[in-house]
């Protein structure tokens, strides 16, 4: 995607800005514009381009407003940083986040008219934040709340910008929404993303599929890796196993190969044993558990569950093993609640495992809930 500022260079756009800004301040655009010496019939004639008066109107209401007007240069200038900017983020260049971040932050202190583009950028760029619990919407809400008073003043290609946190701020994902032909892949990304956390698993596999294949197009592997994910999980919600391992078996290679960072791999990892789990690959969860020092509550589940297949005796030393540990209170309820499901029989324990509490992805609770919750 190439984005292009040349509309900001004709002086009329920025009647749709001072538009906003007067509303912002005034009930009544006319009578704003009387009180600061503007005629809003001139107003009106230099927005419809019937009046040679346009660049003084906008000097003057820069002026009031205490902002710069950009040159032609300036804009090409900010044309440029803007596409090496989506270059980053688009290919996840996270070293240049805080580059990035600090380039835009300068530019806002310099209050020119284009603030309202250099702030839905500035939104933009959490996508490239190494922390990856930073790209939640709710995190960036303020801000995107704050851009979208401005959406009039966009052109075509910052909307496909805009629509990124549009359509992560949705309720429910309609079907006017999914039948979009996005321009940008991340709306499609966040659109993926939106689905499957409302569990509507077959329309986010669709997606994910289709930007998996324009992300090898453009050989964009990290991009690739986090879609994949969202591929692995879709599979194993659907109890496509079989797919999902040998997905997960194939990133992980590829991860380990290229020694990239350990959320990807992990996170793979994670549905790779969830789909061991669907298969009956007890051995293999074994393998891969066993020796850890520290276990988080999901991957106790699936030891605990693939030790009592192989035999009672490894159950109990696996559960005697985790029972010494220095645990917090919550996770000593867990392992009982899962020795009541697994040992007692207690089949009316296993949807307390879906508590929020627990942490238990949908997939996993889904194959606890087959093998346990059934007479």
């Amino acid at each position: 995607m190439i984005i292009s500022l040349k509309e900001y260079k004709d002086e009329v756009i920025y009647f749709s800005l001072f538009d906003i800004l007067i509303k912002k301040v005034a009930p009544n655009r006319d009578i704003y514009l009387e009180d600061i010496d503007i005629s809003p019939t001139t107003y009106k004639r230099c927005k419809n381009r019937q009046s040679k008066k346009g660049r003084q109107i906008i000097e003057q209401l820069s002026d009031h407003f205490g902002y710069k007007i950009p040159t032609n240069e300036f804009i090409d200038e900010l044309e440029k940083r803007i596409n090496k900017i989506y270059h980053n983020i688009y290919y996840k260049i996270e070293s240049k986040y805080e580059a990035d971040m600090q380039y835009l932050e300068d530019l806002l202190k310099e209050n020119y008219l284009l603030f309202p583009i250099i702030k839905l950028v500035k939104l933009l760029v959490h996508f490239n934040c190494p922390d990856d619990t930073k790209l939640k919407f709710s995190d960036n809400k303020d801000l995107f709340s704050e851009v979208k008073e401005y959406i009039l003043f966009f052109n075509y290609d910052l909307l496909e910008f805009y629509e990124i946190f549009n359509v992560l701020s949705l309720e429910e994902v309609d079907s006017k929404i999914l039948a979009r032909d996005y321009k940008n892949e991340l709306c499609y990304s966040a659109l993926a993303t939106k689905l499957f956390k409302q569990n509507r698993f077959v329309e986010c596999l669709y997606l994910s599929e289709k930007i998996k294949r324009q992300y090898l197009k453009d050989e964009n592997f990290k991009r690739l890796y986090s879609i994949n994910l969202n591929i692995m999980a879709c599979y194993n919600s659907l109890e496509e196993y079989q797919q999902a391992y040998d997905l997960t078996s194939k990133q992980m290679l590829s991860l380990e190969s290229l020694e990239l960072d350990n959320f990807h791999y992990e996170t793979a990892e994670f549905h790779h044993l969830v789909a061991c789990l669907g298969l009956g690959k007890y051995q293999e969860i074994i393998d891969i558990l066993d020796y850890r020092q520290k276990y988080q509550m999901k991957y106790m589940l699936m030891l605990l569950i693939a030790k009592f297949k192989i035999g009672l005796d490894e159950y109990y030393e696996i559960y005697n093993l985790l029972s010494i540990n220095k645990l917090t209170d919550i996770t000593k309820e867990f392992i009982s609640v899962v020795n009541d499901i697994i040992i007692n029989k207690k089949i009316e324990m296993v949807d307390r495992l879906n508590e929020s509490k627990y942490a238990i992805t949908h997939s996993l609770f889904n194959i606890v809930k087959k093998m346990f919750g059934q007479e």
